[in-house]
């Protein structure tokens, strides 16, 4: 049975919590970084936040409970004076008045947590003080019984004739007969009583949980004329009122337009019962403690047509530079000079120095608007600032206000206006039209007070629309010129003046109708009508909903997940009236989390199935609002501002503000797919993770990247960290091979585009085409690329070849990865959406992040990403979840700039425990003394095993057994002679990974195993422990297995090996074996060798000992191929090489390749290949062989497009012209030379051909270009 109610409580009640007492360390000033900006601070250790202005006291405590978030006292508080120098470069303007602290509750699914914040440094009178200690005392919460206002049930929508139309104005409207005609409703049949309108009108809907009023389309009380008599008669009329999309000032988007949509839907029906009807306004009893004949106009003008800084959803309207000055005209009626006006005005500003901008009403000044430049502001693209002048004198009905843009001499500075807002008393009196009016001065009068008309004979009632849901209604059925009513004050109320004669008509809509449907009904029913949990939901738009239900498919089937895929339009249907809205999103998931069978089977998984843009309306050229995400009213700093998809997964009842203690419940993650090609693209690339092809050693492999020091002040720290979380993922995983690239321990170049690291760049994109698990890059960058050497491009990560070894890949630096900006793609984009390889997903920012952040987020990310406590895995998207509610993180706010780009179910490829090494040259591994020389025959043993140590006698397959010598001391270079404070070069000393010295598979038979080889030359001498791993897959499943070793002593040299002076044997290719020397390639091809030696090959990277491929004589820059060499199962004497070339020139090329024994004897091998232009589709050397034959041939011929899917026909005709045989065939090929299509020389019908020669013509198409080619060739059937 489904749960009804959310219980929270705590026993006994007002039970008095007291934290540990907590002592703020102070240190001398820190210099913090994000981005390009460095400022220096205060800092102290133990619970330290900066958010770029202000500093605070920051720790989460979990508990078994909530707590009451006004029951916070500070006990034996300890402060003392801060002096100015100590204060360093802390902006004294964000600095607090009085010391201020608060608790907040914070909760995700199975965690609660208490997030104490104090404000360290505080004003107090004329000095600024700073917090030593204090011990935080709080007490528990007050029980909460939170009945659930998302029950399970059918939708409104389930059944019924459903109208849709939209309003363009905010007031009274009116619906005809005509209308309805028009909708498409019979009229003839419907009793108008039971007509009923249904609609949020136009703001958009709340934000925070508890604020939202239905989960179905909301009635909303209407009036209908002529309705008593049973039937819609050609003068019945309903009048109702409705709200437009801009009008309506919403605080939290701060703006009157709802940033979402320009529409405004309601939803008609008629059904059965009588529909909510405006019901009479129930007047207070008693003496009006005072009246009212005026109220408070409000009028505004606001236009959307420009997000100056592309952040946020804050959108400017007119643009100030070549016209500094412009003029905005309002009317107003029957003003009242002797009351204050109220003016407010919001700009937007953009320039390197201050700029202001003046404000007139009727030529008077109201003020000005004063914008700080953004020089050295290194993190913020635009300043906004308001005028609020609230003592206006204004005596005509005509107001003028003149808006001045002062760019302080600065040609290139930019203003911008965002809304002008009026507030302008009036006098209560009819004027021949319906108007609102509200008197906010009622809000401050307690008790029953009246509004007094003059005037009023036009207006027929008013109505009370504060709630538009249930308006009511104060009659004036007299026409009475001096019309009154009473209510109660002490709040502002809105009310609406109704003149019947002027209402407002609704619009016909294109999609009028709308079809019956029922989420709510059918999302936990399976196809037999059952309930069953939903474990994965996936929300996408109606033209990828093909390729989202294909990956759905796949997780049902390889997961075990109950997945379903629901469209966005399908949402919008049910829960906003068919309007784009984010929270009518998050409303729908939580309406699945609230209503699974028990807690613990709610929801885990979300998709974002679609690309996200900072324009919602599609205003801007390239238009990729495929699925909305949440972004902030917050858009002039890179800090403040950011895109997170977090905001749907916030499910407890005051949650969506997305507030520091708004917790994640659910994983969720975005699939950056605009079209359904990129869609069909990305849902290959997550089945073919998890497909047979992925099964090999790169799944042990994790490589960290370090960026070098750029600012000694700021950046020291990127190594070092870098270096402890590659040590830590050592001792907490040691079955995995870490490898650690950190940039300054490489040889830096300096070139005509700055200083670059080359060899960087070949590990880095080794570390992607070779495979790895997880790459983690920790440093600078931004949507371009990474590095001020620039380590990785957009250019880079396109190029990548990889598709069967996908990487998690972590960029925790700043920009690499947003995903809301279409005008600027960035390179995380690019490389989550290569069709051909890149990563399977990202841990990724989208804005800046201080790297303090990074660190934490680093550190606490893995714990569970590689599962350190060895709990089962769980995906990648669930592992950040878990990081950003974990308390190191959940009280950072910053932590919202960490995305996850991929498929939120989709966990991180680790191998299960275990393979073991039982002996090495058959002695028992507890009793092993044998040390592993230089040239000794070596025997490992090892076997399969379950969880609990057994082996496991029924596993076949094979294992990848890798050796690595002793680990190397490593010390980093100082390229940038980056200095510390006492002036003494930085450098780093660290431990890298030994290198490798042999790498081979073995058969597994029944969980055993025996691998062998001879131990290399260059396996260096010192004797220290080596390590080995191993990675075994088994036959037929989809099951892996790891293991390692760390006991095994190398070192030393046999010198009693036998003699060896013969150099191993290469077999070279391009692409396949079918390559043929001279051969066609297109510009990306990859090299293919074949070696044997009767001692093995050489891969420990012994100086001068490399497997080397030398392009065009070029030998300054070798390609170092000992990474891409794997001997044979079962053969250590024989492997190959698959190594990728990249973006050749067109035209003739020499290729040389180089390789050594174990003996370091070397051999060569040399072949030529000629590179065809790209551009244009190339069949080259068409035969078939055998020629001639009698009963069977085959066609080949050399093409220019591997992995290409192309439609070849073959046509054999007579000497005359006549087709006798024809077949057309999709040919995909790894290579440049196809062989698949054959025949047996019958016709068509299957007859012999006689005996004699024949004309065959072969005719490629590509499937990308449509481009097509085709050659005449002869054959002859014997």
């Amino acid at each position: 049975m489904r749960y009804i109610y959310l219980l929270i409580f705590s026993l006994p009640f007002f039970l008095m919590a007291q934290g540990q007492r907590e002592e703020l360390k102070w240190q001398t000033a820190v210099n913090q970084s994000i981005g390009d900006y460095n400022v220096l601070i205060p800092y102290f250790e133990n619970g330290y936040q900066f958010n770029g202005n202000q500093i605070w006291f920051s720790k989460s405590i979990e508990t078994t409970s909530m707590v009451d978030e006004s029951s916070l006292v500070l006990e034996n508080l300890q402060t003392e004076v801060i002096t100015n120098s100590e204060l360093a470069s802390l902006d004294k303007e964000y600095i607090v008045n009085g010391l201020q602290y608060n608790l907040k509750n914070a909760l995700s699914r199975k965690r609660n947590y208490a997030q104490i914040r104090v404000s360290p440094i505080y004003k107090d009178g004329n000095e600024y003080r700073r917090v030593l200690s204090f011990t935080p005392v709080f007490t528990d919460g007050i029980p909460i019984f939170t009945t659930k206002s998302t029950n399970y049930g059918n939708s409104l929508l389930t059944s019924g004739d459903w109208y849709r139309f939209k309003v363009e104005n905010t007031g009274v409207h009116r619906i005809t007969r005509s209308f309805l005609s028009n909708l498409g409703m019979d009229i003839s049949n419907v009793d108008p009583r039971n007509i009923k309108i249904y609609g949020n009108g136009g703001p958009s809907l709340p934000l925070v949980n508890s604020q939202t009023i239905a989960y179905d389309p909301a009635e909303i009380a209407i009036k209908i004329n002529g309705e008593a008599d049973g039937s819609f008669d050609a003068g019945d009329e309903i009048l109702f009122y409705a709200t437009a999309a801009n009008t309506e000032y919403v605080q939290e988007n701060d703006s009157h337009i709802n940033p979402y949509t320009d529409d405004s839907f309601y939803y008609i029906t008629v059904s059965t019962g009588n529909g909510k009807r405006i019901l009479p306004f129930v007047q207070p009893v008693g003496t009006p403690a005072v009246t009212y004949d005026y109220f408070h106009a409000r009028q505004h003008h606001e236009i959307d047509e420009r997000n100056i800084g592309q952040i946020g959803r804050i959108w400017y309207g007119e643009r100030f530079d070549f016209e500094p000055e412009q003029t905005f005209e309002f009317e107003f009626e029957n003003v009242i000079a002797t009351r204050p006006s109220r003016l407010k005005v919001v700009t937007g500003a953009i320039s390197d120095i201050d700029s202001s901008f003046n404000c007139e009403v009727n030529g008077v000044s109201a003020g000005a608007i004063t914008h700080f430049g953004l020089a050295g502001a290194n993190t913020v693209v635009s300043r906004r600032g308001q005028l609020i002048a609230n003592n206006l004198t204004i005596s005509t009905d005509d107001v003028d206000v003149k808006i001045i843009f002062n760019n302080s001499g600065n040609p290139g500075a930019e203003g911008y206006l965002d809304y002008i807002e009026l507030e302008v008393p009036q006098f209560l009196v009819g004027i021949n039209e319906s108007y609102r009016f509200r008197n906010t001065d009622a809000a401050l009068q307690p008790g029953v007070v009246r509004f007094q008309f003059s005037s009023s004979s036009d207006i027929s009632e008013v109505w009370n629309v504060t709630d538009p849901y249930n308006v009511t209604t104060v009659l004036n059925n007299a026409g009475d010129a001096n019309f009154s009513f009473v209510d109660n004050g002490g709040e502002v109320k809105e009310y609406l003046a109704v003149d019947a004669s002027n209402v407002f008509n609704p619009i016909a809509v294109s999609n009028r109708r709308v079809a019956n449907q029922n989420l709510k009904g059918t999302i936990f029913l399976n196809s037999a009508g059952s309930f069953v949990d939903v474990d994965y939901l996936i929300i996408t738009p109606d033209f990828l909903k093909s390729e989202a239900q294909r990956l759905a498919n796949y997780h049902i089937t390889s997961s075990n997940l109950n997945t379903k895929v629901v469209t966005l339009q399908e949402i919008y249907n049910e829960f906003s009236e068919g309007e784009q809205d984010i929270a009518a999103i998050r409303n729908f998931v939580k309406y699945v989390y609230d209503n699974a069978s028990t807690p613990a089977n709610r929801v885990k998984y979300l998709n974002m199935f679609g690309d996200a843009s900072f324009d919602y309306k599609d205003r801007i050229s390239v238009r990729e609002n495929i699925v909305p995400s949440f972004l902030t009213a917050e858009a002039t700093s890179l800090t403040q501002s950011y895109v997170t998809d977090d905001f749907f997964t916030y499910m407890n009842p005051n949650e969506g503000n997305v507030a520091t203690n708004n917790l994640m419940d659910l994983a969720v993650g975005r699939m950056i797919v605009t079209d359904i090609t990129q869609a069909r693209e990305m849902v290959d690339k997550v089945i073919s993770y998890t497909a047979q092809p992925a099964f090999e050693r790169w799944r042990n492999d994790v490589v960290l990247i370090g960026d070098d020091i750029d600012d000694p002040q700021t950046d020291s720290n990127l190594q070092v960290n870098v270096n402890d979380l590659a040590d830590q993922i050592e001792l907490n995983r040691p079955d995995y091979n870490v490898r650690k690239i950190i940039m300054d321990s490489y040889q830096q170049l300096s070139t005509a585009g700055g200083f670059r690291y080359p060899d960087v760049v070949d590990d880095v994109k080794n570390a992607f085409e070779r495979g790895s698990l997880v790459i983690n890059y920790f440093g600078h960058g931004n949507e371009d690329g990474l590095a001020q050497e620039f380590i990785i491009t957009q250019s880079s990560v396109e190029n990548l070849r990889n598709p069967n070894n996908l990487p998690l890949f972590i960029t925790v630096t700043c920009e690499f990865t947003r995903f809301d900006n279409p005008l600027r793609p960035s390179g995380g984009e690019k490389v989550f959406l290569n069709p051909d390889g890149g990563a399977i997903g990202l841990v990724a920012t989208n804005r800046l992040i201080f790297i303090s952040t990074g660190v934490t987020l680093n550190r606490t990310l893995d714990q569970y990403l590689f599962s350190y406590n060895n709990a089962q895995a769980i995906s990648m998207a669930e592992s950040l979840r878990l990081a950003k509610v974990d308390q190191a993180l959940n009280n950072d706010a910053t932590r919202r700039v960490v995305a996850f780009i991929g498929d939120p179910a989709l966990k991180l490829a680790i191998p299960d425990p275990r393979v073991v090494l039982t002996a090495v040259n058959g002695n028992p591994i507890a009793v092993n003394t044998d040390v592993l020389r230089a040239l000794d025959p070596v025997v490992l043993s090892g076997e399969v095993q379950d969880l609990q140590g057994n082996l496991i006698p029924n596993y076949n397959g094979q294992v990848s057994v890798t050796v690595f010598d002793k680990e190397i001391d490593r010390t980093t270079l100082g390229n940038d002679n980056a200095r510390d404070t006492n002036g003494q070069l930085i450098l780093l000393d660290f431990k890298q990974q030994g290198e490798v010295l042999f790498r081979g598979q073995a058969t597994v038979t029944n969980g055993l195993f025996d691998v062998n080889f001879i131990m290399p030359l260059d396996t260096q001498v010192p004797i220290g422990n080596g390590r080995i791993s191993f990675y075994a897959k088994r036959d037929g499943v989809q099951e892996d297995k790891n293991g390692y070793n760390l006991d095994v002593r190398i070192g030393g040299v046999n010198t009693a090996a036998p003699a060896d002076d013969i150099g191993p044997e290469i077999d070279l290719y391009m692409n396949d074996i079918n390559f043929v020397n001279g051969g066609i390639t297109d510009e990306n091809p990859f090299i293919l060798a074949f070696l044997s030696d009767d001692n093995g090959i050489n891969t420990a990277s012994g100086i001068g000992h490399d497997i080397t491929a030398t392009l065009d004589g070029n030998d300054v820059d070798p390609f170092i191929l000992n990474d891409y060499y794997e001997a044979d199962v079962d053969n250590f004497a024989r492997g190959q090489v698959y190594f990728p070339l990249r973006d050749l020139e067109p035209g003739l090329h020499t290729l040389k390749l180089k390789a050594w024994d174990t003996y370091n004897n070397s051999a060569e091998q040399e072949i030529q290949f000629v590179v065809a232009e790209n551009d244009n589709i190339k069949l080259e050397r068409v035969l078939n062989y055998p020629n001639p034959f009698t009963t069977y041939t085959e066609f080949w011929f050399n093409h220019n497009r591997p992995f290409e899917p192309l439609d070849v026909q073959v046509q054999v005709m007579t000497i005359s012209g006549k087709v006798v045989w024809s077949k057309n065939q999709s040919v995909t090929t790894t290579g440049f030379t196809s062989r698949e299509i054959t025949w047996d020389g019958t016709d068509d019908f299957g007859q012999r051909l006689g005996k004699g020669v024949y004309i065959y013509k072969i005719t490629v198409k590509s499937t990308l270009s449509n481009q097509q080619t085709s050659k005449v060739e002869k054959l002859v059937i014997l």
